[in-house]
């Protein structure tokens, strides 16, 4: 009873919005990587990354578990 997010459709821009809109209706963020899908993920957000907080949780073999929030407003 999850919903998903793809962020390989995600525009980089529209990583921090989408993440604060979500938190906004109570959810909590995570995104699940695979084996490549890490280093794709860290390239493609890369100059926005720094919006959010980026907690690692865990990880299962290859698959990488993070949980994303928004920063707090300074």
């Amino acid at each position: 009873n999850r919903d998903t997010l793809r962020w390989d459709f995600l525009e980089p821009d529209a990583l921090a919005p989408a993440i604060r809109e979500l938190e906004a209706q109570g959810r909590t963020v995570y995104v699940v990587l695979e084996g490549d899908e890490v280093g794709m993920f860290e390239s493609r957000f890369a100059r926005v990354i720094d919006q959010l907080n980026v907690e690692h949780v865990g990880r299962l073999r290859n698959v990488h578990f993070r949980r994303l929030s928004a920063r707090a407003a300074p």
